[in-house]
């Protein structure tokens, strides 16, 4: 059965559990004899879990009932019983979500969002995923993890759901083509919420005495977390998952996902992530974010991987009321390359942290996260003792660095250069630092459309065998100098017309082709 025809039985029987689980949920052995053709629209589904014995995290095949029930609960007009508006208190203390059975959710009342969920999560699959093979195991791996930050995103979309459900209600207020939730994508969705809002007069007024009360104390510090560093501009936080405050802290600090409230759209800062490890059966994503781990595969030596809120000594004024913390506000998660502004959108490195960007003082006088930068643009742009540079980065890390710092930050011991400038835009050519001189294991040198000089540090270089300078056309010469290196058999300089090579180099060598010469002895 299609899916559409699916969710039409599911309104026509009156939004039955059953019809969801007995065409949506991965059929049992017993099913499956009886029809081996049957197929689990939900199979395959992985999340991150907390193994008791070990107590890791570890990627595991959800059971595809507890998928569904997941998505059900995320709806905030489902109810647990059959009559009675409910919207926003889904979860009565008298009804065990997790532990409900099939019998359970027969009670159930599904709400009018969860088929709209339902599509997105299993058959609504992005363009680019789309594109691939299904048969291919990118495929399979792309569609997995679509499905696991859909689960991730859930209570965001709950919340999207909640401001929607109510701005339905004010007449007119929404363009009639935004009040079917079926002719929006959860991208929509919340750019809907974002863009219109419920009336002042109607807003509750309990919030509002508590946004007073949160406005009056110093935002910095909250639930022992430590403040890193406080400069000029910009303050850090450190939530640490070894503080026992810190699940509640990361809950504040984004002011519990209430982003239509002007706080923040952070997975980590959804209300239940303030609970225990394995309480309820799963894993926060504030564990799932801040679990320790291993930055070398043979030491078992576990790094701690915090959270770091960054907020602007200076928010001109621009508060969101429920937490009293700026707007302009930021969380970072080196170890899951997590660098988000307050919408949950990752952000350009380069255009914050490098020369002239609003952050620049942190990486300036805040060492540890020039050391996690590095550590990750290392790890990035290395192979043993090659490494490789393209640039534009595509984190902005290059640029945050630039080339001098870099040359300073590479081991000494590096055999293989690439520095390749992929824009080919020439004024994004460099004057090679003379710090290369420093790398005397240097085998093998490439400037891609990178170089604007060559300096004379490059005859140091004593192991060097082949130079490639090629697609630089602001580079006028090599040094002469290198007509006595020993070791050195290859240049080329194709696309590269202004470059001259010096006489005394030249009568060392024989073109082999047009721009690429080797020495002969």
């Amino acid at each position: 059965m299609k899916f559409k025809s699916i969710l039409k039985k599911l309104i026509l029987e009156n939004s039955r559990f059953k019809v969801l689980d007995d065409n949506l949920v991965v059929p049992s052995e017993e099913a499956l004899k009886k029809n081996p053709n049957a197929k689990g629209k939900l199979a395959g589904t992985t999340a991150t879990k907390l193994n008791d014995q070990t107590n890791d995290l570890e990627q595991v095949e959800l059971t595809p009932f507890q998928v569904l029930k997941t998505i059900i609960f995320a709806d905030p007009t489902t109810l647990p019983c059959v009559v009675g508006p409910c919207v926003g208190n889904v979860e009565p203390t008298n009804f065990d979500i997790d532990g409900a059975s099939l019998v359970d959710m027969e009670k159930v009342k599904i709400g009018e969002y969860t088929n709209w969920m339902l599509s997105y999560y299993a058959a609504k699959l992005p363009s680019n995923i789309k594109e691939l093979d299904p048969k291919s195991p990118e495929y399979k791996k792309a569609v997995t993890e679509y499905r696991r930050l859909f689960i991730e995103d859930l209570p965001s979309i709950t919340t999207d759901l909640v401001k929607f459900h109510q701005l339905k209600k004010f007449k007119d207020l929404l363009p009639l083509d935004k009040k079917d939730i079926n002719k929006l994508t959860p991208k929509d969705l919340t750019d809907v919420c974002m863009n219109y809002q419920i009336p002042e007069k109607n807003i509750n007024k309990q919030a509002r005495k508590e946004a007073e009360k949160t406005q009056g104390d110093n935002p910095y510090s909250k639930f022992d977390c430590p403040i890193v560093y406080h400069g000029k501009d910009w303050v850090v936080v450190e939530i640490n998952p070894s503080n026992p405050l810190a699940r509640h802290a990361a809950v504040f600090y984004g002011g519990s996902q209430l982003k239509h409230e002007g706080e923040s759209n952070w997975c980590t800062s959804a209300p239940g992530n303030a609970l225990l490890k394995g309480e309820k059966g799963y894993v926060s994503n504030f564990d799932y974010y801040t679990t320790p781990y291993s930055d070398d595969i043979n030491t078992k030596c576990m790094i701690d991987s915090p959270l770091y809120v960054i907020l602007p000594t200076n928010d001109g004024g621009k508060i969101s009321p429920r937490s009293g913390l700026p707007k302009d506000r930021y969380q970072f998660n080196f170890y899951k390359r997590q660098f988000m502004d307050l919408l949950d959108h990752q952000i350009n490195l380069g255009e914050y942290f490098g020369p002239g960007g609003k952050m620049r003082e942190i990486f300036d006088n805040y060492p540890k996260f020039q050391e996690e930068f590095a550590r990750l643009y290392k790890r990035e742009i290395s192979s043993g003792n090659e490494v490789t540079i393209s640039y534009p980065s595509r984190e902005g890390l290059f640029e945050m660095f630039g080339i001098d710092s870099l040359f300073e930050k590479f081991s000494p011991n590096i055999s293989t250069l690439n520095l390749i400038n992929t824009s080919k835009d020439p004024r994004r050519a460099f004057d090679i630092p003379e710090s290369i001189g420093r790398f005397k294991n240097l085998q093998a040198v490439v400037f891609d459309g990178s170089a604007k000089s060559i300096p004379n540090a490059i005859t140091e270089l004593t192991n060097l065998q082949f130079l490639s300078v090629i697609n630089c056309p602001a580079v006028k010469t090599v040094p002469e100098g290198m007509a006595d290196m020993d070791e050195f058999q290859f240049l080329s300089v194709v696309g590269s017309p202004n470059l001259k090579i010096p006489p005394r180099l030249m009568e060392t060598l024989k073109e082999q082709r047009p721009g690429l010469y080797f020495k002969f002895f």
